[in-house]
């Protein structure tokens, strides 16, 4: 509910579908045959959007909303000048409150009173973006207290259905921490109808991969590029289902993270919690007035690697600007574990 909120009052509900992800459970291939296992609680609740996405709902529900020179594209930020906040004489100041500058690769710059960085962790980790002052010492230290494997998604179009609505393969959980996201072992590997719920004729197989697991496909792309990797897909899946996915195989699109110059990576896990909350405070002196926001940073402890995830965090750092602005003070994120159901 609370994502859907419009503060003009538009009934947003109303104007998007989904439909609830039930696949009747884990359907797993042993090597000889599937079996069935019970679907985890926390994904019970998973929904699908229906004839959208979450670039359309962005797209159509917030950026849309906004003036059009307000999103500027191709402009990499690669500093962020906030030391206007150490100088109490800074000439620099609007309504009484200091003014930070955004530096963009282009030359072009960029300010505002506040600053919301929303970039991948790994950006942060690799100091892809220079902060004037440095990032306080609690800061760095909880950028550096994350992990973010790779993570790639392959959408493979076929000319009919031959596979369940979502399996796995018994092989990449018995060599893999598939559920232990803080063990350097950790490896994720999902398939699932994409065309779910979806008025289509298409058919559509999606494939998800993360962690070690991913590495692999990452080196047959290198190698032989997205070529490979698909033709390994479909040996495995022919192997699977009797040489149907060659046979009825029609086209295939590749994500590949890592190689996105922007997110170089998958999604985040903390080997320490704590390192979350401390990046829910903003830098900077009187309260602070940069403030970061993302999958990596939830506000509650069940949607971190998730798009809706994001936004609840975005939408909380943007809470906590204006209170600041109004008031003086915000009221800090007060993290709980959340069982709301998350849109795919």
């Amino acid at each position: 509910k609370n994502i859907f909120d419009h503060d003009e009052g538009e009934d947003v509900v109303s104007q998007v579908e989904t439909v609830l992800h039930s696949t009747g459970g884990w359907r797993v291939w042993t090597g000889k045959r599937f079996i069935t296992l019970p679907m985890l609680s926390c994904l019970q609740n998973d929904h699908k959007w229906v004839g959208s996405t979450w670039w359309d709902f962005f797209n159509d529900h917030i950026a849309s909303a906004l003036r059009p020179e307000s999103i500027v594209l191709n402009s990499q930020v690669i500093t962020v000048d906030y030391s206007v906040y150490s100088d109490r004489n800074a000439s620099n100041i609007i309504d009484g409150n200091p003014i930070s500058t955004v530096v963009c690769a282009n030359g072009n710059t960029y300010q505002a009173s506040y600053i919301l960085v929303t970039v991948s962790t790994q950006i942060l980790k690799e100091n892809s973006i220079s902060f004037i002052p440095k990032l306080p010492r609690r800061h760095l230290k909880a950028i550096s207290q994350c992990s973010m494997g790779h993570a790639m998604k392959v959408f493979m179009k076929f000319r009919q259905k031959f596979y369940p609505p979502y399996f796995l393969v018994a092989k990449d959980l018995i060599k893999y921490s598939y559920l232990k996201e803080s063990s350097p072992n950790f490896a994720q590997r999902d398939f699932w109808d994409e065309a779910f719920g979806q008025s289509t004729d298409c058919h559509i197989l999606g494939v998800f991969c993360y962690g070690k697991m991913c590495d692999r496909y990452l080196a047959l792309c290198r190698d032989g590029g997205e070529e490979a990797m698909i033709n390994d897909l479909l040996s495995e899946l022919d192997a699977i289902f009797e040489g149907q996915a060659s046979k009825l195989y029609v086209q295939s699109t590749v994500a590949i993270w890592p190689n996105e110059d922007f997110v170089q990576t998958g999604y985040t896990h903390w080997s320490h919690e704590d390192a979350i909350d401390e990046l829910q405070w903003p830098a900077g002196a009187r309260n602070g007035k940069v403030f970061f926001a993302g999958e990596s940073i939830p506000v509650d402890k069940g949607n971190w690697g998730f798009a809706h995830g994001a936004a609840y965090s975005g939408k909380d750092a943007a809470r906590k600007i204006v209170e600041l602005k109004t008031g003086g003070k915000f009221k800090p994120t007060s993290r709980s574990l959340c069982s709301c159901c998350t849109i795919m």
